[in-house]
């Protein structure tokens, strides 16, 4: 009974979602072929035939723009999960503009009890169990663990991204990237920054450039999480000083251990610097003639400019990122547009065979010449 529930009242609610107001929705059920066949229908704005194959995937999300749609969401994924559990199998028919009809089937005779809980993810893919309407786990703040901030407007997801993750950290969690500025705003410290790129009001890349504007946020890293997976998207990202990209669907795992990876060359790297540090620091008090001009720590920008064979232009950016300038500083210096900059930085990468700024940085480092 509780599955049965659960599976008029997902297709119920997604039709609602996508009927305009006054639109009709239709439920029957019949008696077709010695089966028993639950139809739901709308006249809502339908889905384009390019998705249809999509649709039951979890957390796949229609359109590019939201309008305020959260999207299916991980609904059908379990429900499509549910009916096939029990001996039954769902079935869309649909076209832009003109509505949806689900059918659900299930045999008459032979029903099938289900005796435990069953994950209904795909084989090889690992997510949380979620459940419709999940609710977020309030964890106190450890001041020993690093900060997250998920940002992510589908709220079941939401959920379980920040239930997953507070056992190993703190998990700040906004519902868009409105919010999300709002909280980096009000808190001291924020590690890392898993955001989605469709969001209504602003968008993901949006809501990067924005951090990348401010002293307090501008080095924070930043992982997309998104069902936009196109050289275009992911280029995107990158040349905004994304860290990486996952896509939907997604491994918890994958992520945790991506996050592990981070924060671990992020520590290397600055357990590197110190140490350089100290190690100059040292060498001037050993030194007799405390007057000799000691030069400052830097990376062999010549080296790279000839090893990597890059242009003049792509030198001088180079230069200005080894000085930790951003990119909009840079195209100020060049008198340039930021747009070129980001064009420059991401030849600079190919050429460098890096994917972004932290990989960048572990090169440098490790190729610096002493």
């Amino acid at each position: 009974t509780e599955a049965f529930d659960r599976i008029i009242n997902n297709l119920l609610e997604n039709a609602v979602k996508f009927t305009n107001p006054g639109g009709l929705i239709i439920l029957s059920v019949e008696i077709r072929n010695s089966k028993a066949v639950i139809s739901v229908s709308d006249n809502g704005i339908g889905i384009p035939k390019e998705n249809l194959d999509n649709i039951f995937l979890p957390y796949y999300q229609i359109s590019r723009n939201k309008n305020n749609i959260q999207g299916l969401g991980m609904g059908l994924h379990i429900v499509k999960g549910i009916i096939e559990q029990s001996g039954g199998m769902i079935d869309v028919k649909s076209s832009l503009g003109n509505g949806t009809t689900f059918e659900v089937t299930f045999p008459l005779c032979k029903p099938v009890k289900i005796e435990k809980k069953t994950s209904f993810f795909k084989s090889g893919i690992s997510y949380p169990e979620p459940e419709i309407n999940v609710q977020i786990k309030d964890i106190p703040h450890d001041r020993m663990k690093k900060t997250l901030l998920t940002v992510e407007d589908n709220n079941n997801l939401l959920a379980c991204l920040v239930n997953a993750l507070n056992k190993r950290y703190n998990v700040l969690h906004a519902p868009s990237a409105l919010a999300a500025l709002d909280i980096i705003s009000n808190n001291q410290k924020i590690d890392l920054i898993i955001s989605d790129i469709m969001m209504d009001g602003m968008d993901g890349y949006e809501f990067v450039g924005q951090l990348r504007k401010s002293a307090k946020s501008g080095n924070i890293p930043f992982i997309f999480l998104t069902a936009r997976t196109s050289t275009k998207d992911i280029k995107q990202g990158l040349s905004l000083g994304a860290i990486d990209f996952i896509t939907k669907p997604f491994s918890i795992e994958l992520l945790e251990a991506k996050i592990t990876s981070i924060f671990e060359n992020i520590d290397n790297i600055h357990n590197r610097s110190i140490k350089k540090l100290k190690d100059r620091v040292i060498g001037i008090l050993d030194d007799s003639d405390i007057n000799e001009n000691i030069e400052p720590l830097h990376v062999d920008c010549n080296y790279f400019v000839r090893e990597f064979n890059l242009t003049e232009r792509e030198t001088q950016v180079f230069r200005y990122m080894v000085d930790g300038k951003i990119n909009k500083e840079m195209a100020d210096l060049l008198n340039i547009s930021v747009s070129s900059v980001k064009k420059y930085i991401f030849n600079i990468y190919r050429k460098l065979g890096v994917n972004n700024r932290l990989e960048l940085n572990n090169k440098l480092y490790g190729n610096e010449k002493n």
